[in-house]
């Protein structure tokens, strides 16, 4: 039952990927009316995404990649600079703080990514 059942998954996921992103409303209107059939949802379920995603403006999304990638910095500054002082810190005074030297990279990776 379970070959069965992922099987069914895996239909599902390959008839959302022929569903065209581009072309005229008709077309996107019976594409979106045969993976509704397909995997039990609405039509209008479909349309309202696909409405949804492709109003988003060409300058959004570069605000957006900006943002990301300013996040991104941001947090591997946080990073570095963790390492950097933990791995400057004596022995003595990383076992008064309870952290072993091999605890360092986690450590910075907890505080940087995981907020």
């Amino acid at each position: 039952m379970q070959l069965l059942h992922s099987s069914i998954v895996i239909a599902a996921l390959a008839a959302a990927q022929h569903i065209p992103k581009y072309g005229s409303q008709q077309k996107q209107r019976s594409s979106a009316a045969g993976f509704a059939r397909h995997t039990g949802t609405t039509r209008k379920e479909h349309e309202m995404a696909y409405v949804a995603v492709s109003n988003i403006s060409v300058m959004d999304r570069v605000r957006a990649a900006l943002a990301e990638l300013n996040d991104r910095a941001a947090r591997a500054k946080v990073y570095r600079t963790t390492v950097q002082e933990l791995n400057n810190l004596s022995g003595r005074e990383l076992a008064d703080l309870g952290i072993h030297r091999a605890e360092i990279k986690r450590i910075a990776y907890e505080a940087a990514y995981t907020n």
